[in-house]
């Protein structure tokens, strides 16, 4: 996700690896495998990303954030862009772990997650998608190529769809969830210009659970849907 040094991603996606027991890349979590929804749908869907960095959490307090587009993103490279990305989950609960854990790494004491709604317009056309529904070898190369010195030209998809990454003794594999032990999966709007396809819907702001990552599969009370919830706009209607 946005703002996330390479050590500190690293340092998370460890959290995952721990807490899942993950084994060593097999032909199993290489193999295709469906993506819980796409880009390419024509109904409306939701998606959620994890806010743990100050300058963001900061524009997500605007009175007048919630109905509007994501901001620019930062030029960083990442798995879906060597120019950055803005980086959601279609999961909840994998925003929340994700948030929490990174949070807690960065000796931070709140996150935030911010709702998305997005809506298929004329404008997405199935060329504009780069879906990659497994780890493959084709997934791998994109991956690696995106981290390259010098980074590759910008993407020539402005929306990517794939597995979250992991490295495992040098090898770019899917990563898994500590959550459901099922692949992780990301979605990437990798150009500016395309940040208009979501808008924000909700912000919610949450105090970190610091040892949530011993017991993964329990959600804490504190981040139940109708449980404890910091409006971070009082003004808003809901995200």
């Amino acid at each position: 996700m946005a703002f996330l040094s390479p050590l500190l991603r690293a340092a998370v996606i460890g959290l995952f690896i721990l807490s899942s027991a993950l084994a060593l890349p097999t032909s199993t979590n290489l193999e295709k495998r469906n993506l819980p929804v796409s880009f390419r749908s024509t109904r409306p869907l939701t998606f959620y990303r994890a806010v743990t960095h100050a300058q963001e959490m900061n524009q997500m307090t605007h009175p007048h954030i919630v109905g509007s587009h994501p901001l620019p993103f930062p030029q960083i490279a990442g798995d879906f862009s060597a120019h950055g990305g803005y980086y959601m989950f279609a999961s909840r609960e994998e925003a929340l772990y994700w948030g929490n854990s990174f949070a807690a790494l960065s000796s931070g004491r709140k996150f935030m997650i911010v709702e998305l709604t997005y809506h298929a317009q004329a404008l997405v056309h199935p060329s504009t998608i780069c879906s990659f529904p497994s780890g493959d070898i084709n997934w791998q190369r994109f991956v690696h190529s995106n981290q390259a010195h010098p980074p590759p030209a910008p993407p020539m998809c402005p929306l990517v769809e794939g597995p979250l990454s992991q490295i495992i003794r040098g090898q770019y594999v899917p990563a898994t969830s500590a959550i459901t032990g099922q692949p992780m999966w990301q979605y990437a709007i990798v150009h500016p210009n395309w940040l208009s396809v979501v808008r924000i819907s909700r912000v919610q702001q949450f105090d970190v659970v610091p040892n949530w990552h011993h017991d993964p599969h329990v959600i804490p009370s504190s981040f139940a849907r109708a449980g404890n919830w910091a409006r971070v706009c009082p003004g808003c209607q809901i995200q």
